[in-house]
């Protein structure tokens, strides 16, 4: 036993292990790493060398150069368009190649993952209106989460006013966040 853990949650963990569907779970996992009594654990399902992310990387700026010229002042700072086509475009699950989670990459490309998707299954004279109608919604639904969001600061803002003895009433919009956070610095900083 741990010294650090108390008897009570040490004999709770020795009776979860114990139990059949532990052991079930535990057999499963084992044999789905490959392990056998002397094995030893390698993980490299995922591994990219660092030869490969060069060449990759290398790739997209020499699109980038094809496509915008050769003032790398002129280019962009991220063409997704360039990306997507450089790494083999949106894989199973959302996921694009360096981009980690499938969540990452909605952020960083948007409706470019649900346009791709949607591409498979539409003719390609369909193509354009399905990916606007997916642009479109999309857009709403971050705008009503914005407006959400927004109206959730505004709330707390102004219980943190009232708080403070602050009149919210005085300021409005944006101000108020503004207007708080120097209120609160000039009361920490006193």
């Amino acid at each position: 036993m741990p010294d650090w853990m108390t008897v009570e949650n040490w004999r709770g963990l020795l009776q979860i292990w114990s139990s059949e569907q532990w052991k079930k779970c535990s057999k499963i996992g084992t044999q789905n790493r490959g392990l056998g009594e002397e094995s030893i654990v390698r993980h490299a399902g995922g591994s990219i060398s660092v030869l490969q992310h060069k060449e990759k990387l290398e790739e997209y700026m020499r699109e980038v150069s094809e496509k915008y010229g050769e003032d790398s002042d002129a280019h962009p700072s991220f063409d997704p368009d360039i990306w997507l086509k450089v790494t083999g475009g949106v894989q199973k699950g959302g996921k694009v190649y360096g981009c980690g989670t499938p969540g990452a990459a909605r952020a960083l490309f948007g409706d470019k993952i649900n346009s791709s998707r949607s591409s498979l299954r539409s003719t390609a004279t369909s193509q354009p209106d399905v990916a606007s109608a997916e642009r479109i919604h999309t857009l709403e639904q971050q705008l009503e989460y914005q407006k959400r969001k927004t109206d959730e600061m505004s709330n707390i803002m102004k219980v943190m006013m009232d708080k403070l003895g602050l009149d919210p009433s005085i300021l409005g919009g944006l101000q108020v966040s503004n207007y708080l956070y120097l209120n609160m610095q000039s009361k920490v900083f006193r």
